[in-house]
């Protein structure tokens, strides 16, 4: 269908065949011969993300708060779209955490700064 988004595993006997989600589980396998126009997606993670652009992005976040999920992350998630960007929340406080979270550094580069300056 228009938009699905699927993933080619090989089965029994090497043959690869394509699941595709079908709201909890994934089902519906089928021979790739039987896809038409179908298009390539990548995933990876924000942190190997760090010093690429893409046109399109998608920022998937997780279900639950997680620490490292933090401002300066979602802000590099954010800015690896070039032209457009999908931010899919399932709910709303793991954003409003992530938000409000931010990376405590204790390089100690500050103190140095104001002692030598």
């Amino acid at each position: 269908m228009n938009g699905d988004v699927g993933i080619a595993l090989p089965e029994a006997e090497r043959r690869l065949r394509v699941f595709s989600p079908c709201r909890t589980a994934l089902s519906n396998a089928s021979s790739p011969t039987r896809l038409s126009d179908v298009m390539t997606t990548f995933t990876m993670t924000i942190h190997k993300s760090q010093d690429s652009e893409f046109g399109h992005t998608c920022l998937v976040l997780p279900n639950t708060v997680s620490p490292v999920l933090t401002e300066e992350l979602l802000y590099t998630g954010v800015t690896r779209s070039k032209k457009w960007l999908s931010l899919v929340v399932l709910r709303g406080k793991v954003l409003e955490r992530a938000v409000e979270r931010r990376v405590l550094r204790a390089s100690g580069l500050g103190e140095r700064l104001v002692r030598e300056g």
